[in-house]
């Protein structure tokens, strides 16, 4: 480019140098109207203004590819400066490995035996488990029949001492059988024995305390002792899914007299000619609850609901049954009694249901 530049510069600058070689004697025939000198002279001082301004961005192109030239040089050089590493790295990365593949076939074969030997004794450490789990699982099974023993010894014992006519022996087994059914009643421990097996003692041993209150020779305060206990059993059941309810047990003929059994829920359950004078039934659920010919003496129906309850020949002197809750659905006869001291809820025509009045003395 700067070459042609100058070829460009001399071609323009020849016509005016030959010009100037001419004899001023022989001047060239030309028309009448010529270019004066002065504007030949600015012409040559343009060309050569545009000569210098050309060679001047010529060179600074030419500088500018030259720096592009060697900034690729550059580039090239360290480019291949990179691949140089990156092979060399990926020479020492394959001969670690296979320096690693030999140094772990020199383990193995230097640890073969050793391991061998290890995958040889597996089967015999397992065997050793099984069998120290076994013995382990048997030790455990046979010191849950002695405890199953002991404790029906235990229990046996305490049945017999709530047969005998010591009263402080007959508190003492009540609380030994109580405990007893409280303790397989809590889920919150731990048992050796099966749910259905404590469920089967529990109840027995409730079975066999009604049965104890059969006996009409037991003093009073033994009695609601039993009863008592009896009655926080089943009030501090669960309301829904019980383990049992009080209608799977044998209720006819028993004395509780002066027993607290608030809260308690007697559905359907049958105390045909049981004694419960003076018996706090206050909050309980009695409906369909068989009460014939049971003496309620001074007995407290307080918010009870009897409901459908069957109270045919029952003795009603003294009840308080003002506050009782659905007494008109109850079942009455004429064999039905009660006295001036039972009290009524509002609007409650007894004689109208059919129940006969007798003296306070006679209902006592």
């Amino acid at each position: 480019m700067l070459r042609s530049l100058v070829f460009l510069a001399v071609a323009m600058l020849a016509p005016l140098a030959a010009s100037a070689q001419q004899p001023a004697a022989q001047p060239p025939i030309a028309p009448p109207a010529t270019t004066p000198p002065a504007a030949t002279a600015a012409d040559a001082a343009a060309i050569r203004v545009c000569s210098r301004t050309a060679l001047e961005e010529a060179n600074e192109k030419d500088i500018d590819f030259i720096k592009s030239c060697q900034e690729a040089f550059k580039l090239k050089a360290e480019n291949d400066q990179l691949k140089q590493e990156a092979q060399k790295l990926q020479e020492e990365t394959l001969s670690l490995r296979q320096r690693n593949q030999n140094g772990f076939l020199d383990v193995m074969l230097a640890f073969g035996p050793l391991l061998g030997a290890l995958i040889a004794l597996v089967p015999l450490a397992l065997g050793y488990m099984w069998k120290s789990n076994s013995e382990k699982r048997l030790i455990e099974v046979q010191n849950a029949h002695a405890r199953a023993g002991r404790r029906e010894e235990y229990t046996l014992r305490l049945m017999s001492e709530l047969s005998d006519k010591d009263p402080a022996r007959q508190s003492f087994a009540t609380a030994g059988l109580v405990s007893m059914v409280r303790e397989n009643l809590d889920t919150s421990k731990t048992h050796v024995a099966h749910e259905t097996d404590r469920m089967r003692e529990a109840m027995t041993i409730i079975a066999a305390l009604f049965a104890r209150l059969r006996d009409e020779t037991m003093e009073i305060p033994e009695a609601k002792y039993i009863a008592d206990e009896l009655g926080k059993i089943f009030a501090g059941l669960p309301k829904k899914n019980p383990p049992f309810q009080i209608k799977d047990f044998n209720l006819q003929l028993i004395h509780m007299d002066k027993a607290y059994w608030a809260d308690v829920n007697c559905t359907y359950a049958d105390f045909f000619e049981a004694n419960l004078s003076e018996v706090s039934l206050r909050r309980a659920i009695l409906k369909g609850t068989i009460f014939r010919k049971t003496v309620l003496a001074k007995v407290v129906f307080a918010d009870a609901d009897l409901e459908n309850a069957d109270l045919r020949g029952a003795h009603l002197g003294g009840a308080q049954l003002d506050k009782a809750k659905n007494l008109p659905s109850a079942k009455f006869s004429k064999e039905t009694v009660y006295d001036a001291d039972t009290t009524w809820p509002p609007g409650f025509d007894p004689r109208g249901a059919g129940l006969t009045e007798v003296p306070v003395e006679a209902s006592a």
